[in-house]
């Protein structure tokens, strides 16, 4: 995704042995998945968007709706 700012990897060693992918935000550690996703521009609808809107039909006719007026 090109609007994802690049950042070095920053890894966690979490108690059960397991490593995890992390971002530093302020000064708390997020999840890199869960950060990527809330990065993710929505459509009005809650789903995910390519552009403005997700590509329903109803989230179409609402974008063409909002220009028309």
């Amino acid at each position: 995704m090109p609007d994802l700012e690049m950042r070095p990897a920053e890894w966690l060693l979490m108690s059960d042995g397991r490593i995890r992918r992390v971002v530093t935000v302020g000064t708390e550690l997020v999840a890199y998945d869960a950060w990527q996703r809330a990065r993710i521009r929505k459509c009005a609808c809650g789903a995910p968007a390519i552009r403005e809107t997700c590509g329903a039909a109803a989230c179409v006719a609402r974008l063409w709706a909002a220009e028309r007026s």
